[in-house]
């Protein structure tokens, strides 16, 4: 039986289906000892950072784990408790220049840390242990901790620029010193903070001016809290406004006893109480106690401890890979149950405010992903998925073929980026042209779309294109594929198009020579109008690119 993957253009790329479509893993690396946390590197788009909860921060470099460490912080960080030690790290925004990082951990008394440091200013592998510098919260250099777990730990910086903390509610269960309601506690809350400041400030950061709690409205409250009513938001993210997310803060907060919970918050929208622990999820969990405020916000999403007991939370998917029937979904997964899934978010348009949809577990197609301590993406938005017990792999559609690039040749203008032609419902690729070509003694636009495939032996290929042209007279799309070997453009299929909008199909095209060793695929749609007429706009739709294997 043949399997066939896909590449879709427009509104689809790469699965054909629906979000259910299969997934794969592919190991990435392997020889982890407790990985808690991946980072990408933003100057490098080869080397990933992975945080080792005894305080180990490793190098990927090229997809390989590197003997060497980025920064050893084992004789500081606590080393007892399943949920003490080196928790998280940020890269700052400005890090390419200012060479700063951040990590959270637990050091030797079990009390939380946030630290600064650098990297070596000519070895961007290599961290300045010597820089380390310990943030002042009152009157401590740390956040004292009641007990040894609800540690919170993960570290990210929002589109604001501002560095958020997820803080747990101080550990042993139930939050039997009520810390998520006190406005007094840095603990059961998300925290804010800028970090922008001189090297020489004692404190070193600021409280944002606009953190919600300052004028006293609805609550007096410690200046860095941003969001009360959390239990233990073990991993928090952003959705990645640099790859058409919205900015919006993701929390994946864990459970006590029956229910595990995704809160959703537009951006820039503080002063939210989660409820905890007043509530569990949207349940009541200990109502004989007063929330510090109202309104409480309930999760766009929870599931029971019949499916999951130890949310971990992942990312929004904003890459290209997975196509976009995956393109805004928000992943994460369960430690205990060792399961992944992940929920379509719609978002209302007035509001910013996202409803959970489609809900889908992805395991039986993934396969092994363990205890998934936590998520990562890399430079292009791609997810991974970190195993506790010492692997990150990848996560792949079936049969991957994608679209890498789509530019017009020939004179004609692409409307849109890249992610908008493939990711936006409705949009397709408009282009014109208002000159005479040569070779084909007639008006001519071509798209030219870079493929790459993890396919190794191409058998065949298959295209489907939409298309329609504004001129009565009618014209042409003709596809072609480069061949590797001869460098030339072979013409695989000619369609004639008119006013009215047409599907074409050209199947079972024999694609031995069209992929080169690096998995690189070359296609151009190439329109044109009949003569006399020299002018003329096209309308194209590529929707789908199919490859058999052999």
């Amino acid at each position: 039986m043949n399997v066939k993957g896909w590449a879709l253009g427009a509104c689809t790329l790469v699965l054909a289906g629906s979000a259910s479509a299969q997934l794969r893993l592919e190991t990435y690396v392997t020889g982890l000892s407790q990985p808690v946390h991946m980072v990408q590197d933003p100057t490098d788009p080869n080397v990933q950072f992975v945080v080792q909860q005894r305080g180990r921060i490793r190098i990927i470099q090229n997809g390989n784990l590197l003997g060497t460490d980025f920064l050893d912080l084992t004789g500081v960080v606590s080393q007892s408790g399943s949920e003490r030690g080196l928790l998280g790290m940020a890269f700052d925004p400005d890090y390419a220049n200012n060479r700063r990082f951040y990590v959270n951990f637990t050091n030797t008394s079990g009390n939380t840390v946030i630290a600064r440091f650098k990297r070596m200013p000519n070895d961007p592998l290599k961290a300045d242990p010597n820089s380390r510098f310990d943030f002042l919260f009152g009157s401590n250099r740390f956040i004292v901790q009641d007990f040894s777990n609800h540690n919170g730990g993960t570290l990210m910086f929002g589109p604001d620029g501002y560095l958020y903390i997820g803080m747990g509610d101080g550990g042993s269960g139930g939050d039997p010193n009520n810390r998520a309601q006190n406005p007094n506690s840095y603990l059961g809350k998300m925290l804010r903070i800028d970090v922008n400041v001189p090297d020489t400030d004692n404190v070193g950061y600021r409280i944002p001016s606009d953190n919600p709690f300052l004028d006293g409205d609805p609550i007096n409250a410690l200046g860095e809290i941003w969001a009360f009513g959390v239990r233990n938001p073990w991993k928090f993210s952003f959705d990645d406004w640099t790859k058409g997310g919205t900015g919006a803060l993701v929390i994946a907060d864990v459970g006590q006893n029956s229910w595990e919970e995704i809160d959703y918050e537009p951006a820039g929208r503080g002063g939210r109480n989660y409820g905890w622990s007043i509530r569990e999820g949207a349940h009541p969990f200990n109502s004989g106690r007063s929330p510090a405020y109202t309104p409480l916000i309930d999760p766009i999403y929870e599931y029971s401890h019949s499916v999951g007991q130890s949310i971990t939370g992942g990312y929004v998917y904003r890459g290209t890979m997975l196509g976009c029937d995956f393109f805004g979904r928000y992943f994460f997964g369960d430690f205990v149950s060792r399961k992944v899934f992940s929920i379509g978010l719609l978002i209302d348009p007035n509001t910013g405010e996202a409803t959970a949809t489609n809900p889908i577990e992805h395991t039986g197609d993934l396969g092994t992903v363990g205890n998934v301590s936590s998520f990562g993406v890399d430079a292009n938005g791609e997810l991974y998925i970190v195993d506790y017990s010492g692997t990150i792999r990848k996560v792949l559609p079936e049969n991957a073929i994608w679209m890498t690039n789509v530019t017009a040749v020939d004179g004609g203008i692409v409307t849109g980026g890249l992610r908008d032609l493939l990711c936006v419902d409705g949009m397709r690729m408009r282009t014109f042209s208002d000159f005479t070509s040569e070779i084909d003694q007639a008006n001519l636009t071509t798209l030219e779309v870079n493929l790459k495939t993890d396919i190794t032996n191409l058998q065949e290929v298959d295209v489907s294109v939409t298309a329609s042209i504004d001129q009565t007279v009618g014209g042409e799309i003709r596809i072609f594929f480069k061949n590797v070997n001869t460098g030339m453009w072979e013409r695989v299929a000619t369609f004639s198009t008119n006013t009215s909008e047409q599907t074409f199909q050209a199947l079972n095209i024999p694609a031995t020579n069209y992929r080169d060793s690096n998995g690189n695929i070359q296609m151009q749609v190439r329109s044109i109008v009949n003569l006399p007429i020299t002018v003329a706009t096209f309308f194209t739709q590529i929707n789908q690119v199919k490859v058999t294997p052999s």
